[in-house]
């Protein structure tokens, strides 16, 4: 389950990057630049619990460290460790689980659906992402 990590990561990074238009994305040998992501931990923690003391919520936290390398100069650009974290029932369906899975203000709509912590690992992914992104533009 934690190669599953590392393959969306990879995936939505770049789907984000081609997206915003913010790097030029091309194969090793022709680029100026490498970013480089490592997953660093991936914890699945209880977050919240009903009366009977059963777990109610998932929540998973995903940690990296990134670096963006310039490899024309042979130096390091910017290196910072980011994370993320989204939250899951325990099973069952999430797009009727009363929970927003996505932390997009909606609870159960069209857009929270399949494995609960696949979808958790896909939100928590998706912050890393934008924060990847955020620090591409405005500091590095």
């Amino acid at each position: 389950a934690e190669f599953q990590v590392a393959e969306l990561t990879t995936e939505l990074v770049l789907d984000l990057l081609i997206k915003e238009n913010v790097l030029r994305v091309t194969n090793a040998g022709d680029a100026d630049s490498d970013l480089r992501i490592t997953i660093t931990r991936v914890k699945d923690s209880p977050a919240t619990y009903n009366v009977a003391e059963t777990v109610q919520e998932w929540r998973i936290d995903i940690n990296t460290k990134v670096v963006w390398y310039d490899l024309a100069r042979n130096k390091t650009l910017g290196e910072k460790n980011m994370s993320g974290f989204g939250y899951y029932p325990p099973g069952g369906d999430i797009g009727s689980d009363n929970i927003d899975n996505d932390d997009d203000g909606e609870i159960d709509e069209d857009d929270e659906f399949g494995d609960p912590r696949v979808f958790a690992i896909r939100v928590a992914i998706t912050k890393i992402s934008e924060d990847i992104l955020n620090e591409v533009v405005a500091t590095w």
